[in-house]
């Protein structure tokens, strides 16, 4: 006998919205029970409940005296219901006027939750970092999933060394495509002095004599790439 699984119609979900427009919700508010309504729907559905009031610009409209007299609550009376669901029934409360607000509402609820689940896994890799990773975006170099930046992401990861500049960084970058290239030529004890005589254009400056990179960057780029202690500074 062969069993077949079937897969589940619904996913229990950790959020709720309940919709209620303001004309049902008034009777609550006028006697003070809107938070404890909130808190017994909250128990039945067992997750984190919002309350949404639509209608509310519409209860509140100027209108006849006569009408003005058959409402049950006034705005500030409303807001300190709202306060009091917040306090001690500890649900959220959002007003939408339109359906198409409630729609987008709804919208943004359920991309809220359907993320979650990414957001969290990204938030505890950051976590895991002794700084801020995502913080730390001064100056960066977007790079797309063809390679597209890589070549100024390169020259940009020399130009903010010490002593360096973009100049510098374009001379290097220019004679070594990668890292990788960098890496392999620093492992002859005589690439110091191959860097040290690159020449590097003077931009903006007509006339300029081209200077050499120069030994003392030189050693910095082999200690950089060579030095097996993590704590050595670059001066």
């Amino acid at each position: 006998m062969h069993m077949l699984g079937l897969t589940r119609l619904g996913e229990r979900c950790t959020t709720a919205l309940l919709v209620e427009s303001a004309e049902e919700i008034a009777p609550y508010v006028q006697a003070h029970t809107l938070a404890s309504h909130v808190a017994r729907v909250r128990d039945a559905v067992d997750c984190q409940l919002t309350l949404v009031v639509f209608g509310v610009k519409d209860y509140f409209k100027p209108a006849g005296r006569k009408k003005q007299k058959d409402k049950l609550i006034t705005e500030i009376e409303l807001e300190m219901a709202f306060t009091d669901v917040l306090v001690s029934a500890g649900c959220d409360c959002v007003s939408v006027d339109t359906p198409n607000e409630l729609a987008l509402l709804i919208v943004q609820f359920t991309k809220a939750i359907a993320e979650a689940p990414h957001k969290h896994a990204k938030r505890a890799c950051d976590e895991q970092a002794d700084f801020y990773m995502r913080g730390d975006n001064k100056k960066c170099v977007s790079v797309d999933k063809n390679g597209n930046g890589l070549s100024r992401l390169w020259q940009q990861m020399i130009a903010i060394l010490p002593h360096s500049s973009l100049e510098t960084s374009r001379a290097v970058c220019s004679n070594y495509k990668s890292p990788l290239a960098l890496y392999e030529a620093l492992q002859d004890l005589n690439s110091v002095n191959e860097i040290a005589d690159i020449g590097v254009d003077r931009a903006g400056v007509p006339g300029a004599r081209a200077r050499r990179i120069g030994p003392e960057f030189a050693r910095k780029l082999r200690t950089l790439f060579t030095s097996d202690d993590g704590n050595m500074l670059m001066g």
